[in-house]
């Protein structure tokens, strides 16, 4: 259970940084048609 735990917590941690990263580049693409 512990080991599957950490798994579970190293894919929340992937899912964060890929949704960081479309949140980045939907952020830049929104201001850079804004300017």
């Amino acid at each position: 259970k512990k080991e599957e735990r950490k798994t579970t917590g190293i894919y929340v941690m992937i899912f964060f940084v890929i949704l960081s990263i479309f949140a980045i580049g939907w952020k830049r693409s929104v201001w850079s048609k804004l300017h």
